[in-house]
């Protein structure tokens, strides 16, 4: 579970890379900002009741601007939200 959405998440050229986007979906959903994004990235991924503090201080300080402007900040987080520990208790 883990290998395939990391797989997914990352880009390249192999069968199922780069099928996630976190920006694109974030977008869909009609976040306007990073923080919404991250949130929304969060609850998609990890059950309400997990704690997710130390996901999003592992990233440090959240850009500022819409989701388009912080793609890669996204995917990073989308990356460290599935390769954790809370992800495979879900």
């Amino acid at each position: 579970r883990e290998r395939l959405a990391a797989k997914m998440l990352q880009p390249g050229n192999a069968l199922y890379s780069g099928r996630l986007k976190a920006a694109e979906v974030s977008q869909r959903h009609g976040c306007q900002s990073v923080d919404e994004a991250a949130e929304l990235l969060l609850q998609l991924y990890l059950q309400e009741d997990m704690k997710s503090d130390g996901l999003r201080a592992s990233l440090g300080k959240v850009p500022t601007g819409s989701p388009a402007d912080a793609s890669e900040y996204l995917q990073d987080f989308a990356y460290r939200i599935v390769t954790s520990a809370q992800f495979q208790l879900c």
